[in-house]
């Protein structure tokens, strides 16, 4: 299955015309409630996909507060080498009125990631990062979109669903997943059920076809933001 980046997903929200809104994304100060390794791979993923919103809205420095949360969650996951010394820190700080040569830091970081999982045979790990990732690119494309930009935000949440059932998968092939995940993965499975089993989906030739009702879109939102709470603000 495939499972697209955090920048990736940032950007087809950023290209439909989604706008920075302040107060969407998780607070840097929350890293330290994370004590679990599932809490800090969910929220790695979680600062991943703010980390791609600010910068693909511009705000660096908002950026940068995100990329410090990423460094911490690393360091805790024992993963110090993604961004070994400072010199990422110096080349995002040098280079934040130039929003490609952020883009092309968080590119490194990505790269980096990839290399780290692929060399220490830790998919299951991300996928559990790409799990807080979907949440959060979802949520913020559920609490930032205005009514102006509605209509073309809302059908790319429908199009990021169909993402859902490789996400599902992925989830469930984490092998002695514990509470906090298994809880996740239930409630991405109710999603798809959910979404799955409406009618207009059902009969849409495909999935630019489907028109989402107000009260159906809720709900997927209502859901939405009830995992993302679960996971920023674990119990």
């Amino acid at each position: 299955y495939f499972l697209p980046s955090a920048l990736q997903i940032g950007s087809v929200f950023q290209k439909s015309g989604l706008k920075y809104s302040g107060g969407v994304i998780n607070e840097p100060g929350n890293v330290s409630k994370y004590e679990s390794k599932t809490s800090k791979l969910l929220n790695f993923g979680t600062y991943s996909a703010d980390l791609a919103y600010c910068i693909l809205n511009g705000q660096s420095q908002v950026a940068m507060n995100q990329l410090t949360s990423l460094k911490a969650l690393a360091d805790g996951l024992g993963m110090e080498s993604i961004f070994g010394s400072d010199k990422m820190f110096r080349q995002f700080e040098n280079n934040m009125g130039n929003q490609d040569s952020i883009i092309d830091v968080m590119i490194q970081i990505q790269e980096k990631l990839d290399m780290y999982i692929d060399d220490n045979d830790m998919q299951s790990s991300a996928n559990i990062m790409f799990a807080g990732a979907w949440i959060e690119g979802m949520y913020i494309g559920v609490k930032a979109t205005n009514e102006e930009k509605e209509e073309r935000i809302t059908k790319r949440l429908v199009e990021q669903m169909v993402i859902l059932d490789n996400l599902v998968k992925a989830v469930q092939s984490v092998e002695n997943a514990t509470t906090d995940l298994t809880a996740i993965e239930d409630q991405l499975k109710s999603l798809k059920i959910f979404f799955d089993g409406l009618e207009e989906v059902k009969s849409a030739e495909g999935v630019r076809d489907i028109e989402l009702t107000i009260n159906h879109l809720k709900e997927i939102a209502d859901r939405i933001v009830e995992m993302r709470q679960s996971i920023v603000d674990p119990v």
